[in-house]
């Protein structure tokens, strides 16, 4: 009786991880961000287990296993993306403020661009603030953050998509 070597199964989610990075190295605005952020997509990286994606010490963390269509994987780099080109990976006392004033500003010029598609849990508002980061950021301090802007991160419902430390004091 002869054996047959069983035939590796493609693994799905890195192929449409795959795709995804090629796609956005590609594109005219991504790629030159694309190129100079580090992708780190392996086990005991900085994604929690619910999130999609994560920027922490300004390297793109993405969930190691997750499956997800190339598009909603492109939307997650264009997102991490964006909060770098942006100059969102800043401290700031109030970072949960900070963090979803900046999700505003990106879900915003994503929903304009047309990019990718939003993955599941990611909820769009029904109106915009016509604010920047800054405006915003003041807002959420001073009145706390509406509900509708609570699900526009791509790190899962209860983390920062912007895992910022912060910096230590300068020895003197």
């Amino acid at each position: 009786m002869s054996r047959r070597r069983k035939a590796a199964q493609p693994d799905v989610a890195s192929e449409h991880f795959g795709v995804a990075v090629q796609a956005i190295r590609r594109h005219p605005l991504f790629a030159p961000l694309a190129f100079r952020a580090e992708i780190v997509r392996q086990e005991d990286n900085l994604c929690p287990p619910d999130g999609w994606a994560v920027l922490g010490r300004g390297s793109i963390h993405a969930h190691p296993t997750r499956r997800g269509a190339p598009e909603e994987w492109i939307y997650v780099l264009a997102h991490c993306l964006l909060h770098l080109g942006f100059g969102h990976y800043q401290e700031r006392p109030d970072r949960r403020e900070w963090n979803t004033a900046c999700d505003c500003v990106v879900a915003k010029f994503l929903a304009d661009l047309k990019l990718g598609r939003r993955p599941a849990g990611v909820e769009l508002p029904a109106g915009w603030p016509a604010l920047d980061e800054d405006r915003l950021y003041r807002s959420f301090v001073a009145e706390g953050i509406p509900e509708e802007f609570r699900r526009l991160g791509v790190a899962g419902p209860t983390t920062p998509d912007l895992l910022i430390e912060p910096v230590p004091p300068v020895a003197r």
